[in-house]
């Protein structure tokens, strides 16, 4: 590993909010988790999950992805996939849920697929997002993978950030560089504004 960087949502009291994590060690294409909130929600909520840690054979190549399917106002199930030639040993996944009502939070989703195709590989992904709620400053974001899709030719070199945000909007970033072969990522992103 040449280098690393992680990213954080800070802690607040806001019941709005639940979270998790869960992992699994697959030994197929598809395994889901089952996920219980603590509290129900009045109705099925939104949430948004991103990949925490993983452990991959370095000779095969990195198809890894997380997604929240089956979502309910009581619980969810964590859909992990592995694909192609990639053995994972383990994945970890982070998820928060929220109501999706609120006009203090907003999400969604940036796909490298949305600019070419998986086999166009690229480095450089930039994506202008207009916020869908109604912001009065700009809100805190946090923006993070759920796929990772590249060859082992390379070495593994993925970030995303965000840029340029105001109350109403941002720009989303995907990037890799030197010898990486990017199929496709996803970052998945919440931005909420504290009261």
């Amino acid at each position: 590993m040449y280098a690393s960087g992680c990213t954080w949502l800070e802690q607040f009291n806001d019941r709005d909010f639940q979270s998790g994590f869960a992992d699994v060690k697959p030994t197929q294409e598809y395994t889901t988790v089952d996920v219980t909130f603590r509290s129900a929600y009045a109705s099925a909520p939104k949430v948004t999950c991103w990949l925490t840690a993983f452990d991959l054979d370095k000779d095969k190549d990195w198809r890894i992805d997380v997604s929240a399917v089956d979502v309910t106002e009581k619980g969810c199930k964590l859909k992990f996939r592995v694909w192609g030639t990639t053995q994972a040993y383990w994945i970890k996944a982070s998820w928060i849920a929220h109501p999706g009502d609120r006009s203090h939070i907003d999400h969604g989703l940036f796909d490298t697929q949305e600019q070419r195709p998986w086999e166009k590989p690229q480095h450089e992904h930039q994506k202008k997002v207009t916020f869908s709620k109604k912001f009065t400053r700009p809100p805190v974001v946090y923006y993070a993978i759920s796929r990772i899709d590249e060859t082992n030719k390379g070495n593994l070199r993925v970030k995303t950030y965000v840029k340029d945000v105001t109350d109403k909007g941002m720009t989303l970033h995907i990037d890799s560089w030197n010898d990486t072969v990017m199929y496709t990522t996803v970052g998945q992103w919440i931005a909420y504004q504290k009261y």
